[in-house]
């Protein structure tokens, strides 16, 4: 086990992953369930009528859409998985902080990668189907790499031209979502928990499933709406300013940090049976389980976020056809209201000076409007 955790910002922990071979269960339908829940918590009626109007259906239905489609498109599977190349595992990242040797973000390799299909390239693929390309002007550079977007994704070639639009789109954006918050899909395949055996009070599996499937159908019920809506203020503020793309790496890179720090290592410091198998007592079993609820939790208030900036994309598309200005992040209305009418109290009283020494009455005129032409002599 990789112990030390504790003292490495999560900022800098990254991983790169390899070829997986068979892969485990998706998220569980009750996981999405949950995230949805979080994230319509935080959204008006209004905004949520127009996600489910661009969903063509409700977004409470698509809990179970990822099995569905898993089943009917199984190349699809591949995109609930992050991996890329070179493998990056645990303990080298460890020994490479020690070093100083830098750090490689948990990104897409781009089309030249034979993981193209990957986690971290179908999420950013899918929503730059939504981005209006002049919104982003306002936006600093990224501060971090991003990878590169792929231009398809062979992962839905099998599937219908019906399947390959802005309703599927956004649906596979709510569903990746979900994944990029169970941190095991996101580290190497040495180290994702599928190989690791453990035993708890409702039986034997590996510590993946156990995480991703048994956690997630024991999931503690939610926090209050009123810690949900001060999770979410909390999140806007730290958002703004960055691109949507860049905060994918920055979460992805956060959640491979819980998946070494808190399940990996917390795992493997428990005592094992006769069988080889790590014992999760309660404690531990509650510790994960509290982990658990609060990535989907932190998943439904990203969720909600996400969802927000593709309702402004929308707007963004509509106002550039019409030709209106465009969005910018970096002011509200009201602080364009405020400039606005500022502006005005300078302009409008200067334009009707003017005006009226045009129109011939000179500074006579003008003195006669402020009720100062008694002291001058006719």
């Amino acid at each position: 086990p990789v112990h030390g955790y504790g003292r490495w910002p999560p900022d800098k922990i990254f991983f790169v992953a390899f070829l997986l071979p068979g892969l485990a269960a998706a998220f569980t339908k009750e996981a999405h369930a949950q995230v949805v829940t979080v994230a319509t918590k935080l959204l008006s009626p209004a905004k949520l009528a127009r996600v489910n109007k661009i969903l063509q259906g409700d977004i409470h239905d698509l809990a179970s859409w990822e099995e569905e489609m898993t089943r009917k498109y199984p190349t699809t599977e591949r995109m609930h998985w992050h991996r890329q190349v070179p493998s990056w595992e645990c303990a080298k990242a460890v020994r490479d902080r020690d070093h100083d040797r830098g750090s490689v973000t948990v990104t897409c390799s781009g089309d030249a990668s034979v993981h193209k299909d990957s986690l971290m390239c179908a999420l950013p693929y899918f929503f730059e189907h939504f981005v209006h390309a002049a919104r982003l002007d306002d936006f600093p550079e990224t501060k971090i790499a991003i990878g590169k977007v792929p231009d398809r994704l062979p992962a839905l070639d099998p599937l219908t031209s019906v399947e390959l639009t802005s309703a599927k789109y956004l649906r596979w954006i709510i569903i990746l979502m979900g994944d990029l918050h169970q941190p095991l899909r996101l580290l190497s395949t040495q180290e994702d928990g599928t190989r690791i055996k453990v035993k708890h009070s409702k039986g034997s599996t590996t510590l993946f499933d156990f995480f991703d499937d048994v956690l997630t159908k024991n999931i503690a019920p939610l926090p209050t709406d009123s810690y949900i809506r001060t999770r979410y203020s909390i999140a806007q503020k730290n958002f703004a300013g960055i691109r949507p793309t860049e905060l994918f790496v920055r979460w992805a890179e956060e959640n491979s940090a819980q998946g070494c720090m808190h399940i990996i290592d917390g795992v493997q410091r428990a005592e094992k049976d006769s069988e080889g198998q790590y014992v999760i007592d309660k404690m531990l079993f509650d510790e994960l389980a509290l982990l658990s609820r609060d990535l989907i939790v932190t998943a439904g208030v990203r969720l909600a976020w996400v969802l927000e900036d593709i309702l402004e994309h929308r707007k963004h598309h509509a106002a550039h056809k019409e030709g209106r200005g465009k969005y910018s992040y970096k002011k509200t209305w009201k602080q364009n209201l405020a400039t606005n009418l500022g502006l005005a109290a300078i302009i409008v009283p200067a334009l009707l000076l003017f005006f009226k020494w045009q129109d011939g009455g000179g500074a006579t005129a003008i003195l006669r409007m402020f009720g100062g032409t008694k002291h001058l002599k006719s």
